[in-house]
């Protein structure tokens, strides 16, 4: 005969086992802010490209 406190603790383990939307979210929203973060990253670079790119511009047309 099985005491209460196992059937109890099976319970819980299989719910547990059962229920993965909370890593399922947590998941998603790592991928997410590694999207960002990559995002974030490549329009800073872009940015700093352009920028050097109109400084160029700028002394070329400044030296005539």
């Amino acid at each position: 005969m099985r005491d209460s406190k196992e059937d109890d603790v099976e319970k819980v383990n299989g719910r547990l086992s059962q229920n993965e939307k909370g890593a399922t979210s947590i998941e998603y929203a790592l991928i997410v802010s590694l999207i960002f973060l990559a995002i974030v990253t490549a329009a800073s670079n872009v940015a700093l490209k352009t920028n050097d790119m109109w400084n160029h511009v700028a002394n070329s047309v400044n030296k005539d």
